[in-house]
């Protein structure tokens, strides 16, 4: 039976906020706390950064998700370490900023945070994940700015060998942009994709192919469907490739036909 004429319906599994401060987050907490499995540790990590809130335990004593969530980034377990660095992205709280970015660059705050000489390469790649999830879950564009700065420079340094890092870099770029209608997120996004097409466009060798086919799907998700000058631009750049006489490697084939797909009217 349907609900009758002019009533309302509610849905009684929606939690408030209240629930998510006094009940949500303190049993999520107790039970990360109790349980040792790594996979319902990084299920409530997911969670807690899901709900994004502090709570408050039945003493009423405050639970800080910022401060639990850094807690397990030195834990022993690497699947532990990497949800948890992922999770304050999720999270969308300002204040993970500094430690998102002193991971990923390896500083000596991230390296105490990590607890360890040097921040490790795989943490150091989620963290990437992170700073792309917070500057989208913020949305504020000095944040995002200060984001993509961070990151630029990553994929710039020289000393960064590492392919699972780089491709996390890119892939964080490409989910930056929060909203089409915000002018300062469109520049945030032009700003990014002149960079990634100039750096997809140099011959850095088939090794790194691999890694610049990941360029053309984060520019189609910065730019999304459209007709602009920079819209054109990307358009000719991956519709030559897949025309040249001399072509690039598979995987460049590959993400340019997919990228085409995203950006077309």
């Amino acid at each position: 039976l349907g609900p009758r004429a002019g009533s309302r319906t509610a849905d009684v599994l929606l939690t408030t906020a209240a629930d998510r401060v006094e009940k949500v987050v303190p049993a999520l907490a107790a039970l990360i706390d109790r349980e040792r499995n790594r996979d319902v540790q990084s299920a409530c990590l997911v969670a807690l950064g899901k709900v994004g809130v502090d709570g408050r335990d039945a003493a009423g004593d405050a639970i800080a998700l910022q401060d639990l969530l850094r807690s397990r980034v030195r834990r022993d377990n690497q699947e532990v370490r990497e949800t948890a660095v992922l999770a304050m992205g999720i999270a969308g709280r300002r204040e993970a900023f500094d430690a998102l970015r002193d991971l990923f660059s390896d500083t000596a705050a991230g390296r105490a945070l990590a607890d360890r000489e040097s921040v490790r390469k795989r943490t150091r790649a989620y963290a990437a994940y992170g700073l792309g999830l917070l500057a989208r879950r913020v949305a504020d564009a000095q944040l995002s700015e200060q984001i993509y700065d961070v990151l630029w420079a990553g994929l710039q340094d020289e000393e960064n060998d590492d392919r699972d890092l780089k491709v996390a870099v890119v892939s964080a770029i490409g989910v930056l942009r929060a909203d089409a209608s915000r002018s300062a997120d469109k520049r945030l996004a032009w700003r990014a994709v002149d960079d990634l097409l100039g750096w997809f466009g140099r011959e850095l060798g088939a090794t790194e192919e691999s890694l610049q086919a990941h360029a053309p799907i984060a520019v189609a998700r910065l730019l999304g469907r459209g007709t602009s000058r920079v819209h054109r631009r990307a358009k000719e750049l991956f519709r030559g490739e897949l025309s040249a006489r001399k072509r690039r490697g598979p995987p460049i084939l590959q993400s340019c036909a997919i990228a085409l797909g995203m950006l077309a009217v």
